[in-house]
């Protein structure tokens, strides 16, 4: 009667470490998941910014051009 015990008490305590397994392996999965999409992130975020500061130049030069044409054209 004791040894079915043990052997109930030891089957549902190896359920339940498979299911924290699972529950494990799962989340470790999300935050791998997490760290690429914010890597991503990251980068596209940088790439933005050069490009950003790419154009504000090119905008400020375009901006004197015009400015010293429209005082020329006065």
């Amino acid at each position: 009667s004791q040894l079915d015990e043990v052997r109930t008490l030891v089957t549902t305590l190896q359920q339940q470490v498979n299911s924290m397994s699972i529950a494990y392996a799962t989340e470790l999965e999300k935050s791998q998941n997490w760290e690429k999409l914010h890597r991503e992130l990251g980068e596209r975020y940088n790439i933005l910014e050069k490009e950003y500061y790419e154009l504000k130049e090119l905008y400020d030069k375009l901006k004197k051009d015009f400015e010293a044409h429209k005082k020329k054209t006065m």
